[in-house]
This record gives structure tokens, sequence and C-alpha cells, in this order.
């Protein structure tokens, strides 16, 4: 369904059953952006994640690209 919609600047959300390297690299192939949930039951990429944060957060994000509203 990705390769039908013009996605370009556009932030793509889908839940867990999306997170798919085939879905995140059509998204990115196609110059739009994505939010994907992220559950526990991937345990190492769940640490991982969670580490990167706590380290962005305690360093006040210097040199990380971020952006909120």
């Amino acid at each position: 369904m990705l390769e039908l919609l013009a996605i370009e600047g556009s932030i793509i959300t889908i839940d867990a059953s999306g997170c798919q390297k085939e879905i995140t690299s059509l998204s990115s192939k196609n110059k739009g952006d994505y939010i994907l949930a992220l559950k526990g039951n991937q345990k190492l990429l769940h640490q991982d994640v969670k580490n990167r944060v706590e380290l962005a957060q305690k360093e006040d994000f210097i040199g990380i690209k971020y952006s909120y509203c």
C-alpha cells in the first residue's frame, strides 16, 4: 500500500505489526518518515533504544538532531 501513496515529507505511524525492515526501508526510500511502536518482546532492541534515550536525556540531547511539537 505504501508504494501507491505519495509519502514524501509525510510521517507514517504504524503499530508493532508493521515493524518490519521492508516497511521501514520503503518509507525511507520514498522520502517519508515513520514512527513505530516498540514492544518489550524485542528485548535487545527495546533495551538498546531505552539506553540510547536515557543517555541522550542525560547529555541534554547535545549532538542529536531531534524535533518535537
